[in-house]
C-alpha cells in the first residue's frame, strides 16, 4: 500500500451510511455536539488526548482537522447518528502503518450514546473500508481494561 494512494482516499474521504449513521468528515459546526463529550474526563481517561476546556478548543481543533483532512493524512470520521443529525463521536484509523499493510482502528462515542450498538457499526464498516478500500492486510484494535 502507498501513502500516496491513501493520501489520496483521505483528501475527499468518503461518506459512509449505514442503517442507523453516517460516517463523514468533521465539521466546524460538529463543534457543540464534539464538546459535549469531550470535555469529560471519563471519556479521555484512556485516550491520547485530554478533556477539551472550553468550545474555543474544541473549535480551534476542528479547525486544525480540516487542515489535516485537506492533505490527506487524517483518517477519522465524524460519526452521526442519523436520526438526530448529531455527531455523537468519532472512528476511525488512529496509524497506517504502510509498510506493513495494517492499520490500528479506533472510536469514542458520546457516554450519552453508548451501549446502542452504534460503536460496532461504525467500526464494521470502517473495517471493511480498510480491507476493500486501502488492501489493509490486518487492522488491530487496543483497550485499556480498566477496574
Amino acid at each position: 500500500m502507498k501513502k500516496e494512494n491513501v493520501i489520496k482516499k483521505f483528501k475527499n474521504i468518503p461518506v459512509i451510511k449505514t442503517e442507523r449513521l453516517t460516517l463523514r468528515r468533521m465539521r466546524v459546526e460538529d463543534c457543540h455536539d464534539m464538546y459535549e463529550y469531550s470535555k469529560r474526563e471519563d471519556v479521555t481517561e484512556y485516550l491520547l488526548w485530554s478533556p477539551h476546556p472550553n468550545r474555543t478548543h474544541t473549535r480551534k481543533y476542528l479547525e486544525y482537522i480540516k487542515t489535516r483532512y485537506d492533505d490527506g493524512e487524517f483518517y477519522d470520521w465524524a460519526v452521526q447518528l442519523d436520526s438526530e443529525q448529531k455527531m455523537i463521536g468519532t472512528c476511525g484509523f488512529s496509524s497506517i502503518d504502510f509498510a506493513n499493510n495494517s492499520a490500528e482502528v479506533g472510536y469514542v462515542i458520546n457516554p450519552a450514546y453508548r451501549g446502542r450498538g452504534y460503536a460496532p457499526e461504525a467500526l464494521l464498516e470502517i473495517m471493511m473500508f480498510g480491507f476493500l478500500e486501502l488492501n489493509l492486510h490486518r487492522i488491530e484494535a487496543r483497550y485499556m481494561d480498566g477496574e
